[in-house]
């Protein structure tokens, strides 16, 4: 925490590193300080040929909780589960549904199965 500039993380040079952007996409951006072990707290590789690195003076990200919520889906045989609007317009249902409860959320998003599949189970005909 001496100060030292801070070297971009797609430069290998003063320090070489195995932290490459193409790896971590949208975290290690530019030259700013990131986490991408899990260790400490915030740090970087510096500009300084003799400084290999340091841990950075701001404050360590609040951990993000998260949770799974399974929904139970009764439709019409005329919806398509595959359609992107439709699935879009489900979410914007949830999450209304979920803040309606008290629930605070800051985003909701479908878990797709290992099978490409966002729902399972018994499908019904009208």
């Amino acid at each position: 925490m001496n100060g030292y500039t801070c070297q971009r993380w797609d430069s290998q040079s003063p320090q070489t590193h195995q932290y490459y952007p193409s790896k971590y996409p949208n975290i290690l951006v530019e030259n700013y300080c990131r986490n991408p072990d899990g260790i400490y707290a915030p740090w970087c590789y510096t500009t300084n040929s003799s400084i290999r690195w340091e841990f950075c003076s701001i404050p360590p990200c609040v951990p993000v909780l998260s949770r799974v919520v399974k929904v139970k889906l009764i439709k019409p045989s005329s919806v398509d589960l595959n359609d992107p609007a439709v699935l879009q317009d489900l979410l914007k249902q949830l999450q209304q549904k979920l803040q309606d409860q008290g629930v605070k959320v800051n985003r909701v998003m479908w878990r797709k199965k290992q099978d490409g599949q966002i729902f399972c189970g018994e499908e019904k005909t009208d």
